[in-house]
């Protein structure tokens, strides 16, 4: 079995990861940057599953007309464009938000409070 130096290996690796990415519809069409959204931009369809901790709802579309600012930089304004205008393929969403169960938060809540309670008595 040859031996590969490091270097080598990491050049290969270069040259395989270029081939997927070249050859691949995703990558290819995907802004350069996955942008962020508010909560106030995404609007959530109907729930698609739930765990111990949180609930999933399908991401109906996401509303970016006036919400912008002087912060967002040109490459998420495009991003945020690119993804908003591409919510449906063959007419179901791409997207799903994550929420945190309300009972998860109120334990989230109640242990930082304990755990702050611990610090000042300490």
């Amino acid at each position: 079995m040859p031996f590969h130096t490091e270097e080598h290996l990491r050049g290969r690796a270069a040259k395989e990861l270029e081939l997927l990415v070249e050859g691949s519809t995703l990558f290819g069409r995907m802004p350069p940057e996955i942008p962020t959204f508010s909560l106030a931009e995404c609007h959530a369809g109907p729930m698609l599953g739930s765990g111990g901790f949180s609930h999933v709802y399908e991401v109906s579309r996401f509303d970016i007309s006036g919400t912008t600012t002087v912060l967002d930089e040109d490459i998420t304004k495009q991003g945020k464009k690119y993804l908003s205008s591409n919510v449906l393929k063959n007419g179901q969403s791409r997207y799903a938000i994550k929420a945190l169960k309300n009972d998860t938060l109120r334990k989230a809540k109640s242990n930082k409070e304990e755990v702050q309670g611990q610090f000042v008595a300490g």
